[in-house]
């Protein structure tokens, strides 16, 4: 029961509760219980004389007569452990003019052990039998003072911290340097680290103490660098060093520290880089910043040291864009193209040295590339593209090492017929590309050969119109029925130098004016398709011609 005086609290030495009364038939009435202790404090106090006080019922707004009930509860017996002086009758008769009644309240020391009792009292209103209000007090053996329920305090720097007596008349703190009135119920707390706070309380003839610790968690702490100023990407050694030991750490930014509890970090900076450190101890942290600067023309960032790549394939060196004033050693075999990306192309193994110095040629650094090239080789013998025309066929040979992988063709379907391990027959009835797959180790190679199938449409060669043979002079056409234009886009034909051909040659279809006999021939292409149509057109010459030069001639004259 000695542990309900913790909960009350002391910043004053009235309890109040308000309750409104309900009642809608008349205008409501502010009731209010009080008790005054004649000793000071809070609460009365059997072993320290502290037994006497007064209860006040006061009523505001009060605008016609009303009667209230008095009803006595808790642990505490009314005339027993307690009793009002004065009070004969359970019924208080308020009106306008006397809102206000008190009665002595006594507490009978009865010398037997019992911790700690309760005291309720409630005020009804008998016109509605509502509980107005409603007052808990406590009668205790012993006075006992705690500072914050006995607590310890832990805070941070600058923290407000305030330090109350559970109870008591007059108080006495120390070191009362650190507090703000060291005769008050309640002070503000002011200092650095750990101390011990002490308070003496008094109530009556009793006098109690209390002592707890107050922790200032001093969370201060400075980062340093074995360098501030980097001539280009550097690694270097951060050190935080807290004011008091026990806290955890965390960095900024977190990609640069992959354990960030510790207060020494070896990182490597590349960039001009903001590192923060936190120091966090109980609900206290601080933090401390560190500014790390590459000197100017010196930000780079080497990919690689040492590298196995594949066969031709392109290796970047970085991004060279703020060190401009670079230069590799050897410079033969680096396409320097784009000036900011230099590339390798992996042909073979080879070693390089990169130098860079800064804008302020104050510094300069070197970095080193070990490039080493998988030994897997594929490439084709034979061309990547080749046309057939519908219903042949093409041999595609390569090469490849080391011999103990083999190719892996796609697609191995009727189409492909193996000739030997670097060697096929490719006989598509559509264009189809052939993929070769070779992987050795992490490397996996390709080449592609497309075949290109086409075909010629089934075009005969006709003519109009039809005889054994021609005078000279006549015109005949020489046709073919037609056919899908869509499916042969890139066909072409070509009549050559047909005799009395009419423009133009290179169609489908020809016209031609007869001058003697000949023989036609129409060449149709389409890509690696080849077809020739012929027609021979006979034409008889007369053997004898006339000329006549005048044909003016007079009646019955000869010619």
């Amino acid at each position: 029961m000695l542990s309900k005086i913790t909960t009350i609290s002391l910043c004053s030495l009235f309890v109040l509760f308000f309750i409104q009364n309900n009642l809608e038939a008349k205008p409501r009435t502010l009731t209010n219980i009080v008790i005054q202790y004649n000793s000071g404090g809070n609460a009365f106090y059997e072993n320290c004389n502290a037994l006497d006080g007064k209860v006040i019922f006061t009523f505001e707004q009060i605008t016609s007569p009303g009667k209230y009930l008095i009803q006595f509860g808790g642990a505490a017996t009314f005339n027993i452990d307690f009793t009002l002086l004065g009070f004969s009758n359970d019924t208080l008769n308020i009106t306008p003019n006397n809102p206000t009644i008190e009665f002595p309240i006594h507490v009978i020391k009865d010398g037997i052990v019992e911790g700690s009792e309760d005291i309720i009292v409630n005020l009804i209103d008998l016109a509605t039998g509502q509980v107005v209000a409603s007052l808990t007090t406590y009668i205790f053996d012993n006075f006992q003072v705690t500072i914050n329920n006995d607590t310890d305090i832990e805070a941070c720097p600058n923290e407000d911290i305030t330090l109350t007596a559970s109870d008591g008349n007059s108080f006495s703190w120390t070191p009362s340097s650190n507090v703000s009135d060291p005769t008050a119920s309640s002070v503000k707390y002011t200092g650095n680290g750990t101390s011990q706070v002490t308070l003496t309380a008094t109530i009556g003839t009793c006098e109690s103490s209390d002592k707890i610790n107050v922790i200032i968690n001093n969370t201060s702490v400075v980062l340093t660098s074995s360098k501030d100023t980097l001539c280009g990407g550097e690694s270097i050694k951060l050190t935080a060093t807290p004011e008091t030991s026990g806290g955890i750490y965390s960095w900024e930014p977190a990609q640069l520290f992959p354990n960030p509890n510790s207060n020494i970090q070896n990182v490597y900076i590349d960039k001009n880089t903001q590192v923060i450190v936190t120091y966090t101890l109980g609900d206290c942290f601080s933090s401390d910043t560190l500014s790390l600067k590459l000197r100017p023309g010196t930000e780079y960032f080497p990919p690689f040291n040492d590298t196995t790549v594949c066969y031709k394939v392109p290796v970047s060196f970085g991004d060279f864009s703020k060190a401009k004033f670079y230069e590799f050693d050897p410079s033969s075999g680096i396409n320097f193209t784009d000036i900011n990306n230099p590339i390798y192309i992996a042909l073979n193994d080879a070693n390089y040295t990169v130098k860079i110095t800064s804008t302020d040629k104050k510094c300069s650094f070197e970095h080193d590339f070990q490039i080493k090239v998988n030994e897997g080789r594929f490439s084709l013998k034979t061309p990547e593209y080749v046309e057939l025309c519908k219903g042949d066929s093409t041999k595609v040979e390569y090469s490849f090492y080391p011999k103990a992988s083999k190719v892996i063709w796609t697609p191995a379907d009727s189409t492909f017929i193996v000739v030997n391990d670097s060697a096929f027959i490719a006989k598509p009835t559509v264009t189809t590309t052939y993929t070769g797959t070779f992987i050795v180790g992490n490397c996996v190679y390709t080449e592609s050969v497309v075949v290109r199938v086409d075909s010629i449409p089934d075009i005969p060669l006709d003519h109009q119109p039809i005889r054994p043979f021609y005078c000279k002079g006549e015109v005949v056409a020489m046709f073919s029925p037609q056919y899908d234009k869509s499916l042969y886009p890139d066909i072409t034909f070509n009549w050559g130098n047909a005799l009395g051909a009419v423009d133009p040659k290179d169609q489908l279809n020809l016209a031609i004016i007869t001058q003697d006999t000949f023989l036609y021939i129409r060449k149709t292409v389409n890509h690696a398709c080849y077809r020739e149509d012929s027609l021979q057109i006979n034409v008889k010459i007369p053997k004898i011609q006339f000329s006549l030069t005048d044909t003016l001639v007079c009646e019955n004259e000869e010619v």
